[in-house]
């Protein structure tokens, strides 16, 4: 038996509250063949369910909407690093479709009233680049860590501030500090 538009918005409508009230896109469902059959175009059987959907570009399905909901879970979540590396590496944003509707990243930060360089104001603990070296020894598939990922990770173009910041608390050099922590990591 044939699915009718109604059940197609039904569901829709469902996946929608499901995704945290953003406009689905074909991939996230199953029914994404059918849609085109009886709406023609993806964007009008989101138009037609009702569900607002801010396109940010004519040729992607990502919205405005979802990107809110992403950022605004980011920033609940503490986050300080709001670099492109950062955001595009551990959050996956899509940076081209956003760099198409905002233009820079001051722009887009500036729409979440967030100051993009509140990551280097901030005091970085010696805790916080031992997290940052777990993480790194953990996903860096058989490679060192390294300087250059810490200071990354942080949002630091200079991998002296690391360096600093390991003086600080009694390391002569990342050389000592990485031994110790690959003794603790298991490495």
């Amino acid at each position: 038996m044939a699915i009718s538009k109604q059940q197609l918005i039904d569901e829709i409508r469902v996946r929608s509250k499901q995704l945290g009230g953003v406009a689905p896109r074909p991939n996230q469902y199953k029914r994404a063949a059918t849609v085109y059959n009886k709406f023609g175009t993806w964007k009008a059987f989101i138009k037609a369910a009702g569900i607002k959907a801010t396109y940010l570009h004519s040729n992607s399905y990502i919205t405005l909407e979802e990107i809110d909901l992403r950022m605004n879970r980011i920033i609940a979540s503490g986050e300080n690093n709001f670099t492109w590396k950062n955001l595009v590496s551990k959050y996956k944003l899509p940076l081209a479709t956003i760099l198409s509707y905002f233009g820079s990243l001051s722009a887009f930060l500036a729409h979440y009233n967030v100051d993009e360089y509140q990551h280097v104001k901030r005091k970085i603990t010696l805790n916080e680049i031992d997290q940052a070296y777990i993480h790194y020894a953990k996903t860096n598939h058989g490679n060192e860590v390294t300087e250059k990922d810490l200071s990354s990770y942080f949002g630091y173009a200079d991998a002296r501030k690391i360096t600093g910041i390991l003086h600080q608390n009694g390391y002569r050099d990342f050389s000592e500090y990485h031994k110790a922590m690959q003794a603790k990591v298991g490495e």
